[in-house]
C-alpha cells in the first residue's frame, strides 16, 4: 500500500472500511494513534529473551 503512496491514515481507514465495514474520521485515527504510541514504544524497546524460537510455514513465521 505504501507503494501506492498511501499514508498510514489512508491504510488504516481503508482496512477498517473493508474488513469491519465501519467509517472512521482522520481525527479518530490520530487520537487512537496518539493514545497507544507510548505503549508501542515500550513494546518495541522491551528486553528480548536470549532465545527466540519460531516455526516457519511457507512465508509465515509462528513464534513459540
Amino acid at each position: 500500500m505504501y507503494s501506492f503512496w498511501m499514508t498510514d491514515r489512508d491504510i488504516i481507514k481503508s482496512h477498517l472500511e473493508k474488513i469491519y465495514n465501519v467509517e472512521v474520521s482522520p481525527e479518530l485515527i490520530s487520537r487512537v494513534t496518539t493514545a497507544v504510541l507510548e505503549e508501542v514504544k515500550e513494546w518495541q524497546n522491551r528486553q528480548l529473551e536470549l532465545n527466540q524460537f519460531a516455526i516457519i510455514f511457507g512465508n509465515e513465521r509462528v513464534p513459540l
